[in-house]
This record gives structure tokens, C-alpha cells and sequence, in this order.
């Protein structure tokens, strides 16, 4: 009866020190800090019971599987609950066309020599003067928009 009682004890010793030799928390803490600071990504990390939770935010998919993989791979990490976010691309540049800054140049012109009641479309290089023009403003309507040496300019003004 001694005998088991005094191996029973032992065991119960030798499994205590078994698991209090494995990592603690602060040192799987300083493992992944290290870790992480290797990697560069701006990421940070808690450890509690052995889990790691990461947080942070990166800019792919990649550098998010990365960071997590990274942290798998230190002994003692039981589990990682990826927390970092991803951020969405920014939207791509709009386009503008060579008809749509040509319409801006001649918008521009038009305000800029003061002609008023004029509308201008471009379409394919091709300028569409509408609305209506005093007779005495229509020439200089016209030398204005053909300074900006379009591909044709069709009149369609009416003149007062």
C-alpha cells in the first residue's frame, strides 16, 4: 500500500514538472514578439494559455497568412486566432478620356474670353457648338475653338 501511494506521488510529481517545463506564456510572448519584429509587418500579439491572438493591419491576404504562420511555428503556440485585417485596394484611378479634358479645355476657354450662352460637346475629337450667340460674339466663338485645332467643329449656334 506504501508502495502505490509512494508511486502514485511520484507520478503526480513527475507529471507536474513535465508540464511547468513547458513554455509559459512570457516566453512564448518574447518568442513571438521576436518573431514578429522579423517579419516587419505591424502586427502585435497577446498570449494567454498558450493561444495567440494577433492583431494588426496589413495590406495583403499573403503578409495575413504570413504573420500567422510565422507564430505556428514557435514551440509552445497551442493555437493562433488571426485577428489582423486586410486592407481593401484602393479603387482604381477613374479614366478620363481624351474627349472628356479636351471639353474641360473648352469649357474653359469659352469662360475665360467671356462668351456666355454657349455650350460646347466633344465627341470623338469633334467639337458641337450649341445655344444661342449675339452675331458680333459669333466669330470670336469660333476663332476660340479653332485655337484648340479640333478634328471638325459643326456650328448648331443660333444667332440673335
Amino acid at each position: 500500500m506504501k508502495r502505490k501511494v509512494l508511486s502514485g506521488f511520484a507520478a503526480l510529481c513527475l507529471g507536474l514538472v513535465v508540464v511547468s517545463c513547458g513554455p509559459n506564456d512570457a516566453k512564448i510572448q518574447k518568442d513571438v514578439a521576436t518573431k514578429l519584429q522579423t517579419t516587419t509587418l505591424p502586427v502585435t500579439a497577446t498570449v494567454q494559455k498558450g493561444a495567440v491572438s494577433l492583431e494588426g493591419i496589413v495590406e495583403t491576404d499573403a503578409q495575413k497568412a504570413d504573420a500567422e504562420a510565422a507564430v505556428k511555428a514557435i514551440k509552445g503556440v497551442k493555437s493562433v486566432i488571426n485577428n489582423i485585417t486586410v486592407t481593401p485596394p484602393p479603387p482604381p484611378a477613374p479614366v478620363i478620356t481624351p474627349d472628356q479634358a479636351f471639353n474641360t479645355v473648352i469649357s474653359t476657354a469659352l469662360t475665360a474670353s467671356g462668351l456666355t450662352g454657349v455650350t460646347a460637346v466633344v465627341a470623338d475629337s469633334v467639337i458641337t457648338l450649341t445655344g444661342e450667340v449675339a452675331k458680333a460674339e459669333l466669330k470670336k466663338v469660333m476663332q476660340v475653338v479653332n485655337d484648340l485645332k479640333p478634328k471638325k467643329v459643326v456650328n448648331e449656334l443660333k444667332v440673335k
